[in-house]
């Protein structure tokens, strides 16, 4: 690596560029993971329709406390304001609409919206398209008095839209120490249209088909007291078509 770029790449984000033709080359192409090859860029110029230009920059070039990110962003800010700045790229309205939009939730307003008793999510670490071993302390975790959980899955996925437990089986053990009716709410996504479909069991109730995910989906499953008598309330999400399923959000709430 060139050292002048390792504290700028530690908080970079490259970007997903499948859907662009072979033959374009971004201006800066991070080498993605053997196992998955994807075309990745985290400096690119786009031109729209319409005549409008466009320079994407997925490094952390706002921090002011490093030279070399000042120094970068002194010479992008050169470049774009240049008569050589004139990309050729076509890019439609959707992709930019879908790709660089602001994906980040308000976990804590989401949580308070749906009155949550328990809301799970894993935290983005900033390390795009990487696998990493689930951690607990890695979750964002909003839980009440009486509220407890445990993930099994293969593994946490984070890329351009947020993070994921991932795994051809993700299991939830919920822990209720004091038995009534409530909703457990489980958000799932196949937000790259790879055909996912699963199966999800959750004590007596009967097994949920889903498909067509898409960039998010929720399932809700009626508690009643007879299912958390022991204080525990066990959820299976099984894998059955595309290469694995992928959930974002587990929330618990009284059922109202």
């Amino acid at each position: 690596m060139d050292w002048q770029w390792r504290n700028i790449c530690k908080n970079a984000k490259g970007f997903i560029l499948n859907e662009f033709s072979e033959s374009y080359i971004p201006l800066v192409q991070p080498v993605n993971d053997f196992h998955h090859g994807n075309k990745l860029g985290s400096l690119f110029e786009l031109r729209t329709r319409d005549g409008g230009k466009l320079l994407v920059c997925g490094y952390d070039i706002a921090n002011a406390s490093d030279v070399a990110a000042r120094q970068l962003n002194k010479s992008l800010i050169h470049y774009v304001n240049s008569e050589d700045f004139n990309p050729d790229y076509l890019i439609g309205y959707d992709w930019l609409a879908s790709v660089l939009k602001d994906n980040n939730i308000d976990f804590e307003a989401e949580s308070r919206n749906m009155a949550a008793l328990l809301y799970i999510t894993p935290k983005e670490k900033g390390k795009l398209n990487v696998l990493r071993p689930w951690k607990k302390e890695e979750d964002i975790q909003m839980k009440q008095d009486g509220f407890d959980y445990h993930v099994t899955c293969e593994n946490v996925w984070e890329d351009n839209y947020g993070a994921y437990w991932i795994g051809q089986e993700v299991r939830f053990k919920i822990k209720i120490e004091n038995p009534n009716l409530y909703q457990l709410k489980v958000c799932l996504t196949d937000h790259n249209q790879s055909n996912r479909s699963c199966q999800i069991k959750c004590e007596d109730i009967p097994t949920v088909d889903v498909r067509d995910m898409g960039k998010e989906k929720w399932v809700v499953l009626p508690i009643t007291r007879e299912h958390c008598l022991d204080q525990f309330v066990e959820v299976s999400i099984k894998c059955t078509g595309g290469p694995n399923v992928m959930i974002g959000r587990i929330v618990l709430s009284k059922n109202s």
